[in-house]
């Protein structure tokens, strides 16, 4: 019986063997399709929440591990309200852990993760564009009608233009170094490796790429504006205190209760360029004062003539900054922030601010 078996199995094993070598050519053979990787280089999402005007914006990046984490892009309305956020998830960001801001031109954001350039609306977050330079850190900028990038495809600096994406400009020199670039108006500006501190050296180029001198420029969004005075609305002497440079010294209100519509003012002799605004909420002096001292919640700021607006404080950290980043450059000689809600401390009610200037 285990003979019959066997042999019936070979002969089956033979007829299939036969019946395949002779199939029809003209039948269709379906094969399991093998699934390319076509996603992005960087894995996006886009949350649109509404349709407000965009107002401040600030960038995060929180890490899964050691290397890997994401990057958020979230920005608000006047009121405070989330208008629409990015996430670039899953990036292997090994020692790059700098965020890198947005430029903001127009109607378009132009930010650069990982060496890839992508180019948004301004209203919507909607993704136009992108361009990959195969740099981690890649420099650039924008003009009114192009983005310019430095080091693309062995090009010193590259042009695309600004709506399409088309590569419409190459300028090749013997320049080595550069680590930045700037555009001007009629003028353009290649920084290279040895700037520190508040000022960039570079090279000056005119609008036909003419080399004209070596510059020294200075950088708004690094270098601290001086604030002359302060006043608070309860008279307290020491609201000085918030712009006096020093995390040893911090201001709190004297009132009863957590200080809700209490307020401090801060004036400049002549008006200053406000890309961002720098708060050391609460009780810095000391990690043990931070933690038993109120912070501000909810607060209304008003810049200059612009509109008051809303801004929520959502981290609370010990000897960091949180920084208000402006949509446009706010041009002003005050600054007024008045307290709409605190974050309870441990043991006292007084809210207090340590320090706070502009860039």
């Amino acid at each position: 019986l285990m003979k019959n078996t066997f042999k019936m199995i070979v002969l089956f094993l033979v007829v299939l063997f036969i019946w395949s070598c002779n199939e029809d050519e003209g039948v269709e053979v379906i094969e399991e399709p093998i699934i390319a990787d076509t996603s992005p280089y960087h894995s996006i999402k886009l949350t649109l929440v509404s349709n407000t005007i965009p107002y401040t914006y600030d960038t995060q990046i929180e890490m899964y591990d050691e290397d890997y984490g994401a990057y958020t892009l979230s920005v608000y309305d006047s009121q405070g309200a989330m208008v629409w956020e990015l996430i670039w998830r899953d990036l292997f960001l090994g020692n790059n852990k700098s965020n890198i801001k947005p430029v903001i031109i127009n109607d378009k954001m132009v930010v650069s993760v990982l060496g890839v350039i992508s180019v948004h609306d301004l209203i919507t977050g909607e993704f136009l564009w992108e361009v990959e330079t195969g740099s981690s850190q890649a420099a650039f900028d924008v003009s009114q009608e192009r983005l310019y990038v430095v080091n693309y495809e062995d090009t010193l600096v590259s042009g695309f233009d600004l709506n399409t994406g088309e590569h419409t400009f190459e300028w090749t020199e013997d320049y080595t170094d550069i680590v930045g670039i700037e555009v001007r108006e009629d003028k353009f500006v290649l920084f290279y490796e040895s700037s520190d501190g508040f000022e960039r050296n570079g090279y000056l180029f005119d609008q036909d790429w003419t080399y004209e001198r070596r510059v020294q420029v200075e950088d708004p969004t690094l270098q601290a504006a001086i604030w002359d005075q302060a006043e608070s609305s309860d008279g307290s002497e020491n609201v000085n205190l918030l712009i006096d440079g020093r995390l040893e010294t911090a201001w709190s209100e004297n009132v009863k209760g957590y200080g809700e519509k209490e307020w401090v003012e801060l004036r400049r002799n002549l008006p200053t360029l406000v890309h961002e605004l720098v708060l050391y909420n609460g009780d810095h002096t000391s990690e043990k004062a931070y933690e038993e001292n109120s912070k501000i919640k909810n607060a209304t700021i008003s810049i200059g003539n612009n509109k008051s607006f809303n801004h929520t404080f959502n981290t609370f950290e010990y000897n960091k900054a949180s920084v208000i980043k402006f949509i446009r450059p706010i041009t002003a000689d005050f600054i007024f922030i008045q307290i709409e809600g605190a974050e309870p401390g441990t043991l006292y009610k007084n809210t207090s601010l340590t320090e706070v200037y502009t860039r």
